[in-house]
């Protein structure tokens, strides 16, 4: 009894560690997703930003390319002014210039209009050139940020993923555990009674020989269900055996759920006994006991619960 008292403590334990894990790997599992959606969504950010960058870049290409064209006309355009004064001589252009506080008044009021305002032109490109510059650092140190936030949320998921890897992994090697508490708890049940059982005489030349076990004084009337059931399953053969040798008798009964019909029906003396063994008294209380206790569920098939 201690050792039974034991190993379902046990199973217990083990119920509620596998239950505790699956709680879990589901919270883990909706962490995992939602890092996934930050990560698509950085993603995302440092792709626009990149394609920004790559649309300044070539505003500020074409923008030098414009000042650099402007220079030159403008330069060329000063030159061919100095050389080509009108209708008036090289002599006689050059004499404008040559002298004294005139002559810089001169060169200045003839600059003014041949060339116009050089300078402002060149300040109005040199800043719209600046200011590009400044939003293409802008958007370049945002990148890096969007990059590093980018980085981090794969580093998350990926942690994240390997941390539900291995709740999922201990989850499955509890559930084993779980599985072969159970069905040591069932063999130790199913050892005990049989143990207890001691048959002599008449029931123990019985068991040795597989001829039908006597449990049930009387054979019961099968419901409509069970009767269906017991065509379905054997065609009414008592002492079918599945091709596996897993499933006995006419309701094809698994060893361990004969055992637990047994005790249901109040009849310990057949745990242990093989289905097909059992009378036809015995098989059909059984059946009775395990439909009364579970409804169809035991059975599949289309007979209706």
């Amino acid at each position: 009894m201690a050792t039974q008292a034991s190993a379902g403590a046990a199973t217990s334990s083990l119920q509620a560690e596998a239950a505790q894990l699956s709680q879990q790997l589901i919270q883990e599992q909706l962490q995992v997703d939602t890092l996934e959606h930050q990560y698509e969504v950085d993603s995302d950010l440092v792709q626009a930003d990149t394609t920004q960058i790559a649309a300044i870049q070539q505003r500020v290409t074409k923008d030098q390319l414009k000042v650099h064209a402007q220079h030159t006309r403008l330069s060329q355009e000063a030159v061919s002014s100095y050389v080509n004064a009108g209708s008036l001589s090289l002599n006689q252009t050059m004499a404008l210039f040559s002298g004294g506080r005139e002559s810089v008044a001169n060169r200045s009021e003839y600059e003014s209009v041949a060339i116009g305002n050089t300078g402002e032109t060149l300040a109005l490109l040199h800043t719209d050139q600046v200011q590009l510059q400044a939003s293409r650092s802008i958007l370049q140190v945002r990148t890096q940020a969007d990059k590093a936030a980018e980085a981090d949320a794969a580093n998350a998921t990926a942690n994240a993923q390997a941390t539900a890897n291995e709740l999922a992994a201990k989850e499955a090697l509890v559930k084993g555990q779980l599985a072969a508490a159970i069905a040591a708890d069932r063999a130790q049940i199913a050892a005990t009674a049989v143990a207890s059982r001691a048959p002599v005489g008449e029931a123990a030349t019985a068991v040795a020989s597989r001829a039908p076990v006597g449990g049930a004084l009387t054979d019961p009337t099968l419901p409509p269900f069970l009767a269906c059931v017991r065509q379905k399953e054997s065609g009414g053969d008592y002492q079918a055996v599945s091709p596996d040798g897993l499933y006995m008798g006419a309701f094809q009964f698994a060893q361990g759920t004969w055992n637990e019909a047994a005790q249901l029906a109040g009849l310990p003396q057949l745990i242990g006994v093989p289905p097909n063994d059992a009378s036809v008294a015995d098989q059909d209380t059984l059946a009775i006991a395990l439909y009364n206790a579970d409804g169809g569920q035991p059975w599949t098939g289309d007979c209706g619960a």
